[in-house]
């Protein structure tokens, strides 16, 4: 994780709605959350928990019911709303289908808290506003109406208004709802670039845990009475996080009916093992087990990773009637490691999680 000073913080906040003068509607309370200057943080909950109510708080567009949120180590509520448009920029779920509406003119409109009463737009705007829509790749694209671009292109512009508004704070509400799985990485690339180089505070709220975990700085896990903070890498090595990850684990293996699914996930109960489970037929049929590498500046699997208990090595799973062998962390090149000698054992298909692609014993290719 980036190391970078804090900028917004909240304590002990509690958000909702206010129905009347006498009647709140809470939806979450006791939120102790930070972000910090360069950092990408993406916020992780099921549907209707809270997420999109605690951006918009976040984000000053609807009042918290009580608690604070501070930024700059400044209450929310002390900065008119002017200076909050000059900190904190948001970007909403609704797609923005706008005729005539070009891209340039979009994204122009984050120049509104910088310019005067008429909104004119000086030389110097102008640049601000075609430099943010180089950043997200949209050159070219400047006199083409928002409604005859892609979702994806369209999001980049969004993007794109919140740089030009030049806060130091951005939130999006799932900016990658709308998009296939390339589209949904390439957002998230562009965001986390953006936080690495210009230092802003980006905070998103997605669905898709894989790509949290290998794109952010931080995650925010809202569940249900806790949200749960930390880096990927911390997170995953807490008790809860792992806990619910084999609830998800066994509703996935529920569904899969005459289908079958080979996950990946982390298991504290056998002392930090690396481990993937084998679901089919409704129920979880199989797991394999390897212990994390002690040292992660070494690469050696042979000499650093043992086989759990649950299953051996070279079990092969009948998937649909396909022999299947599973591995972890293995040089698929090795003729001497599990994959070989799954083949050897009659392995028709070879599921390798997280693989090595070089040949065994070069180490500088690994370095590479």
């Amino acid at each position: 994780m980036r190391n970078r000073e804090p900028v917004l913080l909240t304590n002990e906040l509690e958000i909702g709605f206010t129905v009347s003068k006498y009647r709140k509607d809470s939806v979450y309370s006791g939120i102790n959350i930070s972000a910090a200057n360069g950092e990408l943080v993406a916020l992780i909950g099921q549907n209707g928990i809270g997420k999109s109510t605690l951006l918009r708080t976040l984000a000053n567009l609807q009042k918290a019911l009580s608690g604070e949120i501070l930024i700059k180590d400044t209450e929310i509520s002390e900065y008119k709303r002017i200076e909050i448009a000059r900190i904190i920029s948001f970007v909403s779920t609704e797609p923005v289908r706008i005729a005539n509406l070009k891209v340039f003119e979009l994204v122009a409109l984050g120049r509104f808290p910088h310019t005067n009463w008429a909104g004119r737009l000086k030389q110097g705007d102008r640049k601000v506003v075609q430099e943010a829509i180089r950043l997200v790749g949209l050159e070219g694209f400047e006199q083409k109406p928002v409604s005859e671009i892609s979702d994806g292109e369209r999001q980049r512009a969004m993007i794109a208004r919140t740089l030009a508004q030049e806060t130091g704070i951005v939130i999006l509400d799932e900016p990658t709802a709308f998009l296939d799985l390339p589209g949904k990485y390439e957002i998230i690339q562009i965001l986390n670039d953006l936080a690495s180089n210009t230092g802003k505070t980006i905070i998103f709220s997605t669905h898709d845990l894989n790509i949290a975990l290998h794109q952010a700085d931080k995650i925010w896990l809202m569940l249900p009475g806790e949200i749960v903070a930390g880096a990927p890498e911390d997170l995953v090595l807490k008790p809860r996080f792992v806990t619910d990850n084999l609830d998800v684990l066994a509703k996935l293996a529920a569904r899969t009916g005459r289908c079958a699914a080979v996950v990946g996930f982390v298991d504290l109960d056998r002392d930090l093992y690396n481990a993937a489970a084998v679901c089919a037929h409704g129920e979880v049929v199989g797991q394999y087990h390897k212990r994390l590498l002690p040292n992660t500046a070494v690469f050696d699997e042979a000499r650093y990773f043992t086989p759990g208990y649950d299953s051996d090595p070279l079990e092969l799973f009948v998937i649909g009637g396909v022999k299947v062998g599973i591995s972890i962390c293995e040089d698929i090149w090795s003729p001497f490691g599990p994959v070989a000698e799954q083949a050897a054992a009659g392995a028709e298909l070879s599921i390798n999680i997280n693989g090595s692609p070089f040949r065994a014993g070069k180490g500088a290719d690994r370095e590479r």
